[in-house]
């Protein structure tokens, strides 16, 4: 190991999969943040993939053989060291499995830098409260960084007590949250998090590039909305489709909608159903440039989503030049201000989510110019790039701070 250099384990259930076909990848959010690693950081992902209770049940006559074949080690495409584990949830709705997984687990990691003769220096949880039993398996007496999602939140709402909560976030050293909406929510619960700071997602430098698109729409056209995610219950786009409904006799629309999900049969019944289907376009699943593309085309994007961490997808659509639309009181909630640099909707009343879609389509040009310009400025400032560094150097800070307490 080279003098100065520290060893940092980011723990993840969200991991881009490059070795299986099979799994259900979820957000790369993670994985953006980590484009600019510092060269004096050895990074080690441990990507812990969590079947659910379902699935888990399906595999359950096979479980020797997957206890024999459910980790992976390599390289991720930064060339950061990544191993892979697989847990089973053996009960509904709950984070629990048998302990040989986190022993198992917990073993690897430890060889992964006996072989090298390492020891870690830094341990970054994301989702902590998903890690309460593989923490206490480790047994790495190392200063500790946990960052919370929105996941973590209903967790500490849902499971054990606000005593216990705030006894197990005690032993970190510092609290990241990935947005101003989870902080608050989370300080509500728990308290002041000392040492915290925020870790918000960003954007490519040739989609800020691309930020200063500047074109009106007028409601007497045919005002072309956008979507852009999974097609799941989460997304809520039975409302948007219900809220469209509503104003399809003064409003003359499109909405193009990119992804797929487990909701995609309904949502075209649905838009049939509701006589919009000639107004609806599915897309599919594209690339994000592809995606990106098809956002500078577009007029509005919307995505009421019922619980969102940050919605990454929101900065892009503001970056292409889209007036946006998004949730009340999720991530987004805070870098877009209500009728600032975009609107916000209450995710759960079609009546509201309708009458913010009316007020969009009638904006004046200038008012139009306006919100863009902001959100111009609002993007400005997260590149991916500078969110890396920003991450990193918060890591730095608190965990070198962390150790070195831990030393004296």
């Amino acid at each position: 190991m080279e003098k100065n250099n520290y060893e940092i384990i980011i723990f993840t259930p969200y991991y881009p999969i490059m070795h299986r076909t099979d799994l259900e990848e979820d957000t790369k959010a993670v994985y953006y943040l980590l484009k600019e690693s510092p060269d004096n950081m050895n990074i080690l992902v441990a990507h812990t993939y969590f079947h659910g209770f379902k699935k888990t049940m399906a595999m359950i006559f096979k479980l020797k053989k997957f206890k024999k074949n459910n980790y992976y080690k390599g390289k991720d495409l930064y060339g950061n060291d990544l191993v892979f584990m697989e847990f089973l949830l053996m009960i509904p709705k709950k984070l629990n499995t048998i302990s040989f997984f986190y022993r198992k687990y917990s073993r690897i990691l430890k060889e992964h830098y006996q072989r090298k003769y390492r020891f870690p220096h830094i341990l970054v949880f994301h989702m902590p409260t998903c890690y309460r039993k593989l923490i206490k398996f480790l047994q790495m007496d190392v200063p500790k960084i946990a960052i919370i999602h929105s996941f973590d939140i209903k967790n500490i709402r849902d499971r054990k007590t606000i005593k216990y909560w705030k006894n197990y976030m005690e032993t970190f050293q510092s609290i990241g949250f990935r947005s101003y909406v989870i902080k608050k929510e989370y300080e509500e619960l728990l308290g002041i998090a000392q040492n915290s700071f925020l870790v918000h997602s960003g954007l490519p430098n040739n989609f800020l590039q691309g930020s200063n698109v500047k074109r009106s729409y007028h409601q007497e056209d045919k005002v072309k909305f956008i979507f852009v995610g999974k097609l799941n219950e989460n997304k809520n786009l039975e409302s948007v489709l219900k809220a469209l409904e509503v104003i399809k006799e003064v409003v003359k629309f499109e909405l193009k909608i990119i992804g797929v999900g487990p909701q995609e049969a309904l949502l075209k019944k649905m838009a049939k159903d509701l006589g919009i289907i000639n107004n609806v376009k599915f897309i599919g699943k594209v690339s994000r440039e592809k995606s990106f593309e098809e956002m500078k085309k577009s007029d509005i994007f919307i995505m009421t989503s019922k619980k969102e961490t940050l919605g990454l997808v929101y900065l892009e659509a503001m970056a292409a030049g889209c007036i946006v639309i998004g949730s009340k009181g999720q991530g987004i909630d805070g870098i877009i201000k209500d009728g600032e640099n975009g609107y916000l909707t209450d995710s759960r009343n079609i009546k509201e989510i309708s009458d913010k879609i009316l007020e969009t389509v009638y904006l004046s040009q200038e008012k139009q110019d306006e919100i863009r310009s902001r959100a111009e400025h609002t993007i400005s400032n997260l590149s991916d790039s500078k969110v890396s560094q920003d991450y990193f150097a918060h890591i730095s800070l608190y965990g070198l701070k962390g150790l070195s307490h831990e030393k004296n």
